[in-house]
């Protein structure tokens, strides 16, 4: 019934992952274990898939780690994967035994040429040594990365951030600095930057990497409130000038709808509503009407204490979403 199920839809991912539970509980474990991939593939169950494996793997040998890690080898030998790579750290927290994988893994490493296999495995083990907190481990492993892997920024990235982590500042600069010589485009690392330069006090340059960010491409909405939030903690009269910097940009461009949006967001963290509202209602305008649009200034005109207009928004949100939104317009209703 599967089988032909699956002529009518060979990459419905949840068909797929029923079906590999189906033969995972008729113990037929190979063929579980290719539909389970199959479902990983898809990108839309990729943890059922990962979850479900583990779960078939611990049952086909009754619970016991230590042989459910050896037919885990046993499958990497044969075809290694980022689907098993992930299987193996699902393994380890499902067991209890995450260090024991790690241990494993970090063990399997040695010796290994630079392959793609390699890479693979150091760059799951440094992951997860992150997710751990355990910032020296991690590094350790980013920087073995990054010695088969040195013309890519990644491994520098990772390494800067848990330096960073670390309270090794220098060292963090450093390879922030290293990655994004390696990619300037990488908008995500010029980010970090940012956040690092901020966390050190370091205002200035942090607002430089967002504008080289904005120059370079990258998402003018994204950088604009990350440099609202730079002059935020550079203090109240940073913001407020930065925000009549800004508004005075959006009035020359009228159509810039990350200007817009940053100005009213801006006048909002001065809680100057009142300022904020015709900055919203532009945003409206050039959204058509986006509910996510509208909802921002129903809130603007209800904290201005134009209640009656921003029942009429809330409203007007709630009949295009389909939602039940009548708890905050009643509210709204009773002050």
């Amino acid at each position: 019934a599967f089988k032909r199920a699956l002529k009518y839809a060979p990459n419905n991912a949840r068909l797929l992952l029923r079906y590999a539970e189906a033969l995972s509980r008729a113990n037929r474990w190979e063929d579980a274990e290719k539909q389970f991939l199959r479902a990983f593939s898809s990108a839309t169950e990729i943890e059922k898939a990962i979850k479900g494996y583990v779960k078939m793997l611990l049952a086909q040998f009754n619970n016991d780690v230590a042989k459910a890690l050896k037919e885990w080898q046993r499958h990497w030998q044969k075809a290694p994967s980022l689907f098993l790579c992930k299987a193996v750290l699902e393994l380890g927290k499902r067991a209890k035994a995450v260090e024991q994988v790690l241990k494993m893994l970090t063990t399997m490493l040695k010796g290994e040429h630079a392959t793609a296999r390699q890479q693979l495995l150091m760059r799951t083990v440094a992951e997860a040594y992150e997710q751990l907190q355990r910032w020296k481990d991690a590094t350790a492993m980013w920087h073995q990365l990054h010695q088969t892997w040195s013309e890519d920024y990644y491994p520098l990235w990772r390494m800067a951030e848990c330096q960073a982590q670390l309270g090794n500042e220098r060292q963090a600069d450093a390879h922030f600095r290293q990655a994004l010589a390696c990619h300037p485009t990488a908008h995500d690392v010029r980010r970090s930057y940012a956040r690092f330069l901020t966390s050190q006090g370091r205002f200035v340059e942090a607002q430089t990497q967002c504008r080289i960010a904005i120059a370079l491409g990258a998402s003018p909405e994204v950088m604009y409130g990350q440099m609202i939030d730079i002059y935020e903690r550079a203090g109240r009269d940073s913001l407020r000038e930065a925000v009549s910097n800004f508004a005075r940009m959006a009035r020359k461009h009228p159509d810039d709808l990350a200007l817009q949006k940053i100005v009213a967001i801006g006048y909002e963290r001065l809680n100057q509503y009142k300022r904020a509202l015709p900055y919203w209602r532009r945003v409206c305008a050039l959204t058509e009407a986006a509910p996510q649009a509208v909802q921002a200034l129903a809130r603007c005109l209800e904290h201005s204490g134009m209640d009656e207009d921003a029942v009429i928004a809330y409203r007007y949100v709630a009949r295009e979403l389909k939602t039940e939104t009548y708890r905050i317009i009643s509210s709204v209703d009773e002050r």
